[in-house]
């Protein structure tokens, strides 16, 4: 089935405000992360008929938004605009990863990446305690008290 005028407009400017953010979020001087990708498909094209099409997808309304998955790990939504289905999706543990590792995720260093990522929460939340003054002042004639250490 051909593509139509108004699903490759959609698809577009769908793409264009997807490489923005792309670039915005993975390729700028400020941030190096790459915890984003995006994928923008013609609907049309996954069916052979028309009449498949119009059975499977015409009677979903023309702007759809689904949450796919959503946990700890990733984020990842779909969105139907027409025929036109963006899907992108948020990884959540790249942010708190110095160096992705080549070699398969095992156990012992998924608990080394937590403990890093408690870490580094920790050294962020971290506010410095307040120092008390156990010394008193003499006040209208008192005398000074002092604590005994």
């Amino acid at each position: 089935m051909n593509t139509r005028l108004k699903t490759k407009i959609i698809m577009v400017v769908a793409k264009t405000i997807c490489r923005t953010i792309h670039s915005w979020r993975c390729r700028s001087f400020l941030r190096r992360l790459d915890d984003f990708r995006y994928e923008v498909k013609d609907l049309r094209q996954q069916y052979t008929t028309e009449g498949v099409y119009n059975k499977a997808v015409a009677s979903l309304p023309f702007y759809t938004k689904k949450v796919l998955v959503n946990d700890d790990s990733e984020r990842t939504v779909a969105i139907k605009i027409g025929d036109c289905m963006i899907k992108y999706s948020f990884d959540k543990l790249i942010k708190y990863l110095d160096v992705v590792p080549e070699e398969p995720l095992t156990e012992t260093t998924i608990n080394e990446n937590v403990a890093i990522a408690l870490v580094k929460a920790t050294t962020k939340n971290h506010r410095v305690a307040s120092i008390i003054n156990f010394n008193r002042k003499e006040r209208d004639g008192q005398q000074t008290r002092k604590s005994s250490s």
